[in-house]
C-alpha cells in the first residue's frame, strides 16, 4: 500500500518546517528527494566537460579580455589525448566585436612561427558578433604546413551557430566607431541561424541573457559532450544577487539567480547529476543566498566577493593542473576548484604574475616617457595576459585550507618603487576568489534562518537594527547600488551593536524592547556556531592582499537593503528577494526595514482581508494583497459542525504566505514566476457529512484528496483520512486509505516517540537537513525521526481504538498559539472501539507508485467501521481570517498576535446565494415616476433593511428594469443579486375598449459609454479612459477579478461630469482585472437614471 507517511505534509510544508524551525506537535513529517530517471546518453568522456558560457560584452569588444582567456587556455601544456578525454566547450555571444582571430593569429605567427596560410587553416574565421556560436578547444588540431607535413596545434574549433541577433537591434548598434569592426567580425559566414521558423512569430533571436540559450547550452553539454565530471563557467560582468550575470551587450539582459536556478532545476529534473562545479568568472557573484540556492544543482561553487579585475580568472595553470591530474581517482571536484582559486591567487598576489608583467610595462613606459607622469592605474587596467606561461608558474591546486600563505605578501628581488606599489595595491589588493562546498554551506541555512528570526524580532528595537544595517553597510559594502555587504561584516555589526542595545534597553518600559533584548542575546549566543557552519563549507579562498578590507572574512556577500535604494532595488526587495533569501524572516525584515516600517507599527499597517463565496462551487475564500501578505503570518480556516446542541471543530487549514518562497529558494521551483509570490488566498469547501466512530459524536478527521498535476513536480495522488488518536492506549496518528467504493480502510498507525527527538545525534540531524536541501539521492530521511518499522500496518481482533474529538464552546476564528484556543477547545477521545471479527473488510483500492502510475490492489484486513453522517448546511459554520505576530508578553510567556476573522453559517450563505428572489409582479405600467416593487426571498428567510437592501436600475422608462439586491452583514460575502421586471406602456379602458395612453416622460436615459483605453502605466494600477456622454450627471466605474464581476468587485462613483478617466490602485501584480463604465442622469426627484454598461475590458497588471 502507498506510503502515506511520505506525504503527510507536502514538500513545501516540510521545507517550511525545517527552514522556520517550527515543530508541529503530533505531526510526523517526512521529506523525500525523489530521483529522476537517468537519461540515456552517449559514451561519457572519462575526464571533464568544462562549459564556458562566454558573454563577451564590452570586456571583449574594447579590451579583448575574452580572447585573452581563450588564449590562456590554448597556451596550457596538457598531455597528449587530453582533448579526447576532456571537452572544453565555449559558447560565444553578447559582444559587439570579437578579436580572437586577430590576436591568436598574431601569437601563432610571432611566437609559434606559423605562416599566414597556415594560420588560416587553424583559424578560418573570426568569431561572429552577429550570432551565438559554439566552439570546442582542441589541443591537437591538425593542419598542413607549408612544407605539406601534418602538424598539431591548439585552437578553437567551430561546432555550430546557435542563433542570430535581431537585425533591427544590430542596426541600432552599428555606430561609426564600430562599423569597421562589426563588418570584419561578420565576414565569411553566409545565411542566418535562428531558433524557430522565420515565417513564424516564435523566432528566438540571440540573447545570452535569456535563460532559453543557457538551457540549450547545458542540453548540448549533457547530450553531445557527456563526461564523468561537468563544470559550468559563466563568463562576463556580474551584478551580484540583485543583478545577475552574463549581461548581453545588445540587450543588456542578464541571467538572474532565479533564471539560473530554473535552468539548473530543469536539468536535474531531466535526470542529470548535479554539476560538479558552477563558477562565475564575473564580479560580485560569491553570495551566501546564491550558494545555498544552487546547492540543489551543483556540488562546488567558485566566485568572487568583490569586483574581479578585467583579466578575471587565470586559466593556464588550472587547465594544466586538470591535465596532469584528471585520470587520478583522488582528483576530486573540490581539488579542481581549489586549483582555480590558487591560480587566481598566483596571478593577482603581491609579486604575482600580473604584478611582474605590469612592472615590466611600467619600466618601458618610464623609458619612453622620461620626465612625464605615468598613469599606473591605466597600465594595470589595460594589462594583457600575453606572458608565455612557464612551467614553474603552474600550481598544484590541491590545497583545501582557507587563508594559506599564497595570500601573504612575499619578499621579492624586484625594486618596486613607491609610486608603483601604491598603484598595484589599488588595482590588485581587493581581488578575491573562493571555492565553496555548496552542500556544506547549505547546511548552515537552518542556523541562518534562526539568525533571521532573531534579527526580525530584534527589529522591535528599530534604532538598534537600523544601526546594525548601517554599520554593516559602512564597514562591508561591496558595491554601492547593489545593496550587498560582506556577510562577515553583517555578523560583526551584530556583535558590536547588540551588547550596546541590550544595555540601553534594560530599563525601558516599552514591552517591544524586552523582545528585542532577548533576541539580541540569542543572536550573540548563536553567532559563533553560525559562522563556523558557513566556514565549514569553504574549500579554498584567495582573499587578496592583507590591506584588503575583506581579507579575514567568509568571502561571500548578503543582501542588506537601503532605505534610500533606487526603484529597481526596491522592486527586487519586494518581489524577488523573498524567492532567493535563505530566511523568510530575514526577507520580511528586509522589506519592512527598506520601507521604513517599524515592528511596533506592524499592528497599525492596514490589513483588509476580502472574504468571498463562489456560488457555483460553494467554496469560501479569504484574500489579502501581496503587501498585506508580507506582514502576516498565516491565513486560516476552521470548520465547525453543530451536533446535539454542541459545536465540534472538524478540521483546520492554513496558508503561510512565505511558503512558496521557501520552496522556490530550496528547489528552484520557478517555472512560472508569476505564480511564485506571497500566497494571498485560502479556499475552503464546506463539508456535507462528518465521520464518527461508535456513536455519532463528530471526530476530528482531516480528509486528504490530492490529485496529481504534471505541472507540479511535488503533487501526487493521495486519498486518505488522517486522524489523531490512540491505539491500545498509545498516542499517535492514524491513516485510512480510501478504497474504490469511497470507504476508508485502515492503512497504518504511527506511535509518537518524542523521547527519540532528544536522543537524535548531530549526524542524524545533519542527514535530515541534507535531505530537505535536496541532496539528489534515493534516500528516505525523516524530519522528525520515527523509524519506518515503528508503524502498525495491521489491526487485530481485540485492538482498542480511540479517536480525537475537539469540542468548541463556540464556532469562532482563533489564532493558533494563543490562550483563546485553550479556552475554546476541549480535547477528548471517543469511546473505546474494540476491533472484532465483524470489522474484517474486503475490497479494492487504487495504489499509486512513485510516478503516480495507478494499479488495483485487493485487500482483506480489519478496520473500524466509521459512521458517515449526513449534515445540514445549517449546522456547519466556517471561520476564516488572518493572524500576524506583533510581540511577546513576558508576564504570560505568550506571543502576541493580531487577527481578523469572520464566521459564516453555510446554510444561511447558501440560501441567500441560491434562494429564489421575486418581485411583487413581473410587469408594471409606465407612470413617469420611478417604479420600486417590493423584493422578497422565497420563504421570507431574509428581511429587507436587516439582511439586504435594494436599489433599482432603468426603472422609469419602458423596457427591462432591475432590482439589485445588496446583501448586508455576513451576507456581503455572497455579492449582489438581481431580479428583472418589465415596464410597459400604460393602458386605459374607454367605452369597454382597452386603449393605450402615452405618458410623456421627460427623463432621458444616457447613452452607453464608449471606453477609449485601459492601460497599466503605473505600478499595481491601471487607468481607464472613456468618451464623454452628453447630458450625463456622472459616471460609475465597476471593476473585479472575474468577468461576472463577483470576485473582488469594487465600484467607484464619479460626480465630476468633466472627468472622463480614473486610475485604480493597490491591485495585484500579474492578475487579470475586468472593468466597465456607465453614465447616469438625475430625474426630477434627484434619483439616478442609469445608462447601459460599456463593453467589459480586460487588463493584466504586469507592473
Amino acid at each position: 500500500m502507498y506510503n502515506f507517511k511520505k506525504r503527510l505534509v507536502s514538500l513545501t510544508s516540510a521545507a517550511m518546517l525545517v527552514m522556520t524551525g517550527f515543530n508541529v506537535l503530533g505531526m510526523q513529517v517526512t521529506s523525500y528527494a525523489e530521483e529522476a530517471k537517468k537519461p540515456i546518453v552517449s559514451q561519457k568522456a572519462k575526464g571533464w566537460t568544462f562549459g564556458i558560457y562566454l558573454c563577451g560584452q564590452n570586456l571583449e569588444a574594447i579590451n579583448s579580455n575574452s580572447t585573452a582567456d581563450l588564449m590562456e587556455i590554448l597556451k596550457a601544456d596538457v598531455p597528449e589525448g587530453f582533448s579526447k578525454d576532456n571537452n572544453i566547450i565555449v559558447e560565444t555571444g553578447g559582444c559587439l566585436a570579437w578579436h580572437f582571430k586577430e590576436e591568436y593569429s598574431k601569437y601563432l605567427m610571432e611566437e609559434k612561427g606559423l605562416s599566414e596560410a597556415e594560420v588560416d587553416q587553424v583559424i578560418p574565421e573570426e568569431i561572429d558578433s552577429k550570432k551565438l556560436s559554439q566552439y570546442k578547444i582542441n589541443f591537437e588540431h591538425e593542419y598542413t604546413t607549408d612544407e605539406e607535413s601534418t602538424q598539431t596545434i591548439p585552437t578553437l574549433e567551430f561546432i555550430k551557430d546557435i542563433a542570430d541577433y535581431d537585425p533591427a537591434m544590430l542596426e541600432d548598434f552599428a555606430d561609426e566607431d564600430l562599423d569597421d569592426e562589426l563588418d570584419s567580425n561578420t565576414a565569411g559566414k553566409e545565411g542566418d541561424t535562428v531558433v524557430g521558423d522565420k515565417e513564424d512569430d516564435t523566432v528566438k533571436y540571440a540573447n545570452m541573457g535569456d535563460e532559453y540559450f543557457l538551457n540549450a547550452f547545458l542540453e548540448d553539454l549533457d547530450k553531445e559532450f557527456p563526461a564523468e565530471h561537468m563544470a559550468l563557467d559563466l563568463w562576463n560582468h556580474g551584478g551580484g544577487i540583485t543583478g545577475g550575470v552574463c549581461y548581453d551587450e545588445y540587450t543588456d539582459d542578464p541571467i538572474t539567480l532565479l533564471e539560473l536556478k530554473k535552468v539548473l532545476k530543469n536539468r536535474v529534473d531531466n535526470g542529470y547529476d548535479k554539476l560538479d562545479i558552477i563558477g562565475y568568472d564575473a564580479c560580485l557573484m560569491s553570495s551566501y543566498e546564491s550558494w545555498v540556492g544552487l546547492s540543489a544543482y551543483a556540488k562546488i561553487g567558485v566566485g568572487s566577493l568583490t569586483s574581479e579585475p578585467g583579466d578575471g580568472w587565470y586559466y593556464t595553470p588550472f587547465i594544466e593542473d586538470l591535465g596532469a591530474n584528471y585520470t587520478k581517482e583522488d582528483y576530486t571536484p573540490a581539488k579542481f576548484a581549489a586549483s582555480i582559486v590558487d591560480a587566481y591567487g598566483e596571478y593577482y598576489k603581491f609579486d604575482g604574475v600580473l604584478m611582474q608583467q605590469t612592472w615590466d610595462e611600467y619600466l618601458e613606459e618610464q623609458e619612453e616617457n622620461e620626465g612625464e607622469d605615468i598613469d599606473i592605474k591605466a597600465i594595470f587596467n589595460n594589462a594583457r595576459k600575453n606572458a608565455v606561461v612557464k612551467e614553474e608558474s603552474a600550481v598544484s591546486g590541491n590545497k583545501e585550507d582557507v587563508n594559506e600563505d599564497v595570500k601573504e605578501e612575499t619578499e621579492t628581488s624586484r625594486p618596486y618603487d613607491e609610486e608603483f606599489l601604491e598603484g598595484a595595491e589599488i588595482a590588485l589588493a581587493p581581488a578575491m576568489l573562493t571555492s565553496v562546498d555548496l552542500e556544506k554551506v547549505a547546511l548552515s541555512a537552518v542556523k541562518f534562518n534562526s539568525f533571521g528570526e532573531d534579527l526580525f524580532k530584534a527589529y522591535a528595537d528599530n534604532e538598534g537594527v537600523t544601526s546594525i544595517f548601517e554599520k554593516a553597510t559602512e564597514d562591508g559594502v561591496i558595491e554601492f547600488g547593489a545593496e550587498i555587504v560582506d556577510v562577515t561584516k553583517l555578523f560583526e555589526a551584530v556583535e558590536t551593536v547588540a551588547p550596546e542595545r541590550i544595555e540601553n534597553l534594560k530599563d525601558s518600559s516599552n514591552p517591544y524592547h524586552e523582545i528585542a533584548a532577548t533576541s539580541y542575546q540569542n543572536l550573540l549566543d548563536n553567532m559563533d556556531e553560525l559562522k563556523e557552519s558557513i566556514s565549514a563549507g569553504l574549500i579554498n579562498s584567495y582573499n587578496g592582499w592583507e590591506s584588503n578590507t575583506f581579507y579575514n572574512t567568509l568571502a561571500m556577500s548578503i543582501f542588506v537593503p537601503d532605505q534610500m535604494a533606487d526603484n529597481d532595488i526596491a522592486i527586487f526587495n519586494a518581489n524577488e528577494y523573498p524567492l532567493v533569501s535563505v530566511s523568510s524572516a530575514y526577507a520580511r525584515l528586509a522589506y519592512l526595514y527598506a520601507s521604513n516600517i517599524k515592528m511596533e507599527d506592524i499592528k497599525n499597517i492596514p490589513c483588509n482581508p476580502q472574504y468571498g463565496y463562489d456560488v457555483a462551487s460553494g467554496v469560501f475564500n479569504v484574500n489579502v494583497t501581496e503587501e498585506e501578505a508580507m506582514t502576516i503570518n498565516s491565513l486560516d480556516s476552521f470548520t465547525y459542525v453543530n451536533y446535539s446542541g454542541k459545536n465540534y471543530l472538524l478540521n483546520t487549514h492554513s496558508v503561510y504566505p512565505g511558503e512558496d518562497m521557501i520552496l522556490a529558494m530550496l528547489y528552484g521551483d520557478v517555472d512560472n514566476l508569476d505564480d511564485i509570490r506571497y500566497e494571498t488566498s485560502l479556499e475552503i469547501k464546506p463539508i456535507d457529512k462528518y465521520y464518527s466512530i461508535g456513536d455519532k459524536t463528530p471526530i476530528n478527521a482531516e480528509i486528504i484528496d490530492e490529485t496529481y498535476d504534471e505541472k507540479d513536480p511535488y503533487s501526487g495522488e493521495f486519498h486518505y483520512l488522517y486522524i489523531l488518536g490512540m491505539l491500545n492506549g498509545k498516542e499517535g496518528e492514524f491513516y485510512f486509505q480510501k478504497d474504490d467504493n469511497g470507504k476508508y480502510v485502515f492503512d497504518r498507525f504511527y506511535e509518537y516517540s518524542f523521547g527519540e527527538l532528544e536522543e537524535e545525534s548531530q549526524e542524524e540531524k545533519t542527514k535530515r537537513i541534507k535531505s530537505v536541501i535536496r541532496n539528489i539521492k534515493d534516500e528516505d530521511v525523516d524530519l522528525i525521526p520515527i523509524e519506518e518499522d515503528d508503524g502498525v500496518t495491521e489491526l487485530k481482533v481485540g485492538d482498542v481504538i480511540n479517536l480525537e474529538i475537539r469540542e468548541a464552546k463556540e464556532a469562532k476564528f482563533m489564532t493558533w498559539g494563543t490562550g483563546e484556543v485553550k479556552e475554546n477547545i476541549t480535547y477528548t477521545m471517543s469511546k473505546d472501539y474494540t476491533i472484532s471479527e465483524a470489522d474484517l473488510k474486503e475490497g479494492v483500492y487504487t495504489d499509486y507508485d512513485e510516478e503516480n502510475n495507478a494499479s488495483k490492489v485487493n485487500y482483506k484486513k480489519y478496520s473500524p467501521t466509521f459512521g458517515e453522517n449526513a449534515i445540514s448546511a445549517d449546522d456547519v459554520n466556517i471561520a476564516l481570517g488572518y493572524s500576524r505576530y506583533i510581540g511577546y508578553d513576558e508576564e504570560t510567556d505568550e506571543e502576541l498576535y493580531q487577527a481578523d476573522g469572520r464566521v459564516y453559517n453555510v446554510g444561511r450563505i447558501k440560501s441567500f446565494a441560491t434562494g429564489k428572489i421575486k418581485v411583487e409582479k413581473e410587469e408594471f405600467e409606465l407612470t413617469g415616476e420611478a417604479i420600486t416593487p417590493k423584493v422578497t426571498f422565497e420563504g421570507n428567510k431574509f428581511v429587507e433593511g436587516k439582511d439586504f437592501e435594494v436599489t433599482y436600475e432603468n426603472n422609469i422608462g419602458i423596457g427591462k428594469a432591475k432590482a439589485i439586491v445588496k446583501p448586508l452583514g455576513d451576507l456581503e460575502i455572497v455579492g449582489e443579486r438581481t431580479v428583472e421586471f418589465n415596464i410597459v406602456k400604460a393602458k386605459v379602458t374607454v367605452a369597454g375598449k382597452e386603449k393605450t395612453v402615452y405618458v410623456t416622460v421627460y427623463v432621458k436615459q444616457p447613452k452607453q459609454v464608449k471606453v477609449k483605453s485601459v492601460k497599466n502605466n503605473k505600478k499595481k494600477a491601471f487607468t481607464i479612459k472613456w468618451k464623454k456622454v452628453k447630458g450625463a450627471s456622472g459616471y460609475v466605474v465597476k471593476y473585479a477579478r472575474n468577468k461576472k464581476f463577483t470576485k473582488g468587485k469594487k465600484v467607484r462613483m464619479i460626480k465630476n461630469i468633466k472627468k472622463t478617466s480614473l486610475t485604480l490602485k493597490k491591485l495585484k501584480k500579474n492578475k487579470n482585472y475586468f472593468v466597465k463604465v456607465r453614465a447616469y442622469t438625475l430625474d426630477k426627484n434627484g434619483k439616478k437614471v442609469y445608462g447601459n454598461w460599456s463593453e467589459v475590458k480586460k487588463i493584466k497588471i504586469k507592473k
